[in-house]
């Protein structure tokens, strides 16, 4: 069985401290001195963020016109239950997300795993498949009459737990949300130098 290491670093060394280049300062004379963007720029930006801003603009007035109404609706016990189930999801998610992903992006990154290029872009496949799209195959997979439950009906089980709720959300969410932190990690982990992931295994502080 084929173990998988750390790729060996560049160097051997950690470079010289002395001799590190700091990152010189801006002055700031010259960075009064940049030239301001152009209307060009400017005019579709501002048409981007109006674009952004309105629906909670209409949203805002709308709110004002109800009255009291608005606050019978917002201190209702179905908002507070609404509300708190979004909570809960986007925790629950957030975490599966990185319990997912890092170890992903560790192994395709940091590793000699046979075909790391080939299982990185796999990983990276859910990022292109819209949400609609994932959640309609969620459910044709695991669904109560899905594809999982016609193969398992010679096994004896007869129904499948239902999938639709704030778990068969979370699943979803999971499946087809990792990537985004894949990437933001992979993007970190390529970014660290691979002398000072070497000088941190020979101190006993690494993998």
């Amino acid at each position: 069985m084929q173990t998988l290491r750390p790729r060996a670093a560049r160097a051997s060394v950690l470079p010289n401290v002395d001799r590190v280049d700091r990152p010189r300062s801006v002055s700031t004379g010259a960075a009064s001195r940049l030239p301001s963007p152009p209307a060009v720029l400017w005019l579709p930006a501002l048409l981007v963020v109006v674009l952004a801003v309105l629906p909670l603009g209409y949203l805002v007035v709308r709110a004002a016109e109800a009255g009291p109404l608005f606050w019978e609706t917002v201190l209702r016990e179905r908002t507070a239950r609404v509300v708190l189930n979004s909570a809960l999801l986007a925790a629950v998610v957030a975490g599966s997300t990185a319990l997912l992903a890092v170890p992903l992006a560790w192994l395709t990154t940091c590793t000699d795993l046979p075909g790391r290029r080939l299982w990185g872009m796999l990983a990276t496949l859910p990022i292109v498949v819209p949400s609609y799209v994932g959640a309609l195959a969620v459910v044709a997979a695991f669904g109560p009459r899905g594809s999982l439950q016609g193969m398992l009906e010679s096994l004896g089980v007869d129904r499948l737990p239902s999938i639709y709720g704030i778990w068969g959300t979370w699943l979803t969410l999971t499946l087809f949300t990792y990537p985004y932190v894949l990437l933001a990690v992979r993007a970190a982990l390529h970014g660290i130098d691979p002398a000072l992931a070497e000088a941190a295994r020979g101190l006993g502080h690494g993998p």
